[in-house]
């Protein structure tokens, strides 16, 4: 089976253009082989449970892995979803839940449903925003021209992404955003404007915190829009990913030169009221 969309041709071509930002940061990884194929069952099974490191799928690119209390879900290159129970014995066949037009970049899952953003086009600039019920189902197209789609996030209403901005002969315009959507469909909103290269968004509930490459700083955004303030800053450091709980913010670095090109990062934790 052949799909519409060289998975490899899309990596490479996002590749290319994330390297120019830092040498540990690239949107998808690289794809080993041009082969498209559905996932295969290895040839000899195993005991069940979760030994230190297992085979569960063979002969697939998946470009993301999620989990929630009872199934992995991932991807393949032809823009198909699959789950496989937790616990089930080794190697059981996955569950199709459904295929979705274009490159599956990234997942994210709630109680219910899960939020995909896509690859839409070879150069890697344009993608669309989908749901599908956990449990398998026809997917809901949500957003579409989303420009260089990269991160995803969900809260208890809404779904956030980032969009990494126009590329350029040699990097990025700083045009790069972060917006929201109701998870019905509704509502599509810019959040964060004229950012260069974001790289990573999260949501609370009540704000949204996002880094990107410019800045040495995590910033905080109010879900409706509103004023940016910093949360926490680490000088001579790039930001790259963020997370939060009910009292933190999480976010790893990159350091500026002359270290940077050693791979120096960091992991660093601060409270989210300032």
């Amino acid at each position: 089976m052949t799909s519409r969309f060289d998975a490899a041709g899309i990596i490479c071509s996002v590749k290319n253009r994330l390297a120019l930002l830092f040498a540990l940061l690239v949107l998808v990884p690289a794809a080993h082989a041009q082969v498209h194929r559905r996932p295969s069952l290895p040839p000899v099974p195993q005991p069940g449970g979760c030994p230190p490191q297992a085979t569960l799928v063979l002969g697939i690119y998946s470009a993301d892995v999620e989990v929630d209390e009872t199934h992995v879900y991932f991807t393949d290159d032809l823009g198909a979803i699959y789950r496989m129970p937790k616990g089930s014995p080794a190697f059981t066949n996955p569950e199709l839940l459904g295929t979705i037009p274009g490159f599956v970049n990234v997942m994210a899952l709630d109680a219910t449903s899960i939020y995909i953003i896509t690859i839409d086009d070879v150069e890697g600039t344009n993608g669309s925003l989908w749901s599908m019920p956990k449990g398998g189902g026809t997917p809901k197209l949500l957003a579409g021209s989303v420009l260089t789609p990269y991160r995803l996030a969900v809260d208890a209403t809404s779904v956030y992404w980032i969009s990494v901005g126009t590329p350029t002969s040699s990097s990025f315009l700083a045009d790069g955003r972060v917006e929201r959507m109701a998870k019905d469909g509704t509502g599509r909103k810019t959040l964060a404007t004229n950012l260069n290269v974001p790289t990573s968004v999260a949501s609370d509930g009540t704000n949204v915190y996002f880094t990107d490459r410019s800045s040495t700083s995590v910033m905080r955004i109010g879900r409706e829009g509103g004023p940016t303030t910093v949360v926490a800053t680490r000088p001579s450091s790039q930001s790259i990913d963020v997370a939060v709980d009910d009292d933190c913010v999480y976010w790893t670095t990159l350091d500026s030169a002359p270290v940077a090109a050693n791979g120096v990062s960091h992991v660093y934790a601060a409270p989210k009221a300032k």
